[in-house]
C-alpha cells in the first residue's frame, strides 16, 4: 500500500471516529455512540466491506488518542497475526494476571496494572487484550475446583449470606381495606444458594 493510499485510509478512519474525539463522552455514552456508528454503511477505501465492527472502531479510537492521525494509517507487516502494540514484558504480565485471576475482566486487569505503575493509561486497548487472550489462552480457564464459578460467587457455604427482596402481590386488608404491596424477603447462602429464611411483608424490612 502506497503512502497516499495509507493517508486516504487514515482520513476515512478519522471520519468515522471524528464524533468520538470531538467531545468528552462518558463510558456508557461512548459505547452507545460506537454502536450507532456500527449500524451505518460506509464506502471503505480498498475494501469490499461496507460496515465497521465495534472492536475495530474502538481500536481506531485508541490508536488515534495514542499516535494521532499516524496511528490511523494501515500498516502492512510481515508479522501479521502477532500483537505488536503490546510490549513483550507487558504481554507476559497480562497473561500471568489472567492465569492467576481467571474470572477478572480484561478492563479490570488493565486498570490494576495502571494502578501498580506496570503500564501507562491507554497504553493497551481492551480489544488487543482480548486478542492476546485468544492467541495465548485459546481455552477458557477453569477454576481451581474444576467447576464453573460465576463472578463474585463464594466457594464455600456460609462464607457469605445475602438478603434479597422482590416485589410480591397486592393484598387487601380485610374485606373493604385498601390493597397494599407486599415484598418477598429472603436470606440466601451465596455458595449453595440455600434459602435460610423467607417471608412476605408490607415493607422492605424483616424488622417490625
Amino acid at each position: 500500500m502506497t503512502e497516499e493510499q495509507r493517508e486516504k485510509a487514515a482520513l476515512f478512519r478519522y471520519g468515522v471516529i471524528g464524533s468520538l474525539v470531538s467531545g468528552e463522552l462518558y463510558h456508557g455514552e461512548l459505547k452507545k455512540k460506537i454502536r450507532e456508528l456500527c449500524k451505518r454503511r460506509y464506502t471503505i477505501p480498498y475494501s469490499a466491506r461496507s460496515t465497521v465492527g465495534f472492536g475495530t472502531i474502538e481500536e481506531w479510537l485508541h490508536n488515534f488518542r495514542r499516535d494521532g492521525i499516524e496511528g490511523l494509517k494501515p500498516c502492512c507487516r510481515s508479522d501479521k497475526g502477532s500483537i505488536r502494540t503490546i510490549r513483550p514484558d507487558l504481554k507476559e504480565t497480562i497473561i500471568t494476571w489472567r492465569v492467576e485471576h481467571p474470572r477478572m475482566a480484561a478492563q479490570t486487569i488493565l486498570d490494576t496494572l495502571v494502578a501498580r505503575n506496570l503500564m501507562k493509561p491507554n497504553e493497551v486497548s481492551r480489544t488487543n487484550v482480548y486478542r492476546l487472550f485468544q492467541q495465548c489462552l485459546p481455552e477458557r480457564l477453569a477454576s481451581k475446583t474444576g467447576k464453573e464459578q460465576k463472578r463474585f460467587v463464594h466457594r464455600y457455604p456460609s462464607d457469605c449470606w445475602q438478603a434479597d427482596t422482590m416485589y410480591g402481590p397486592y393484598i387487601k386488608e380485610g374485606k373493604t381495606g385498601r390493597a397494599r404491596r407486599t415484598y418477598l424477603i429472603a436470606f440466601i447462602d451465596d455458595s449453595s444458594r440455600l434459602k435460610d429464611t423467607e417471608a412476605y411483608r408490607h415493607c422492605r424490612s424483616l424488622l417490625p
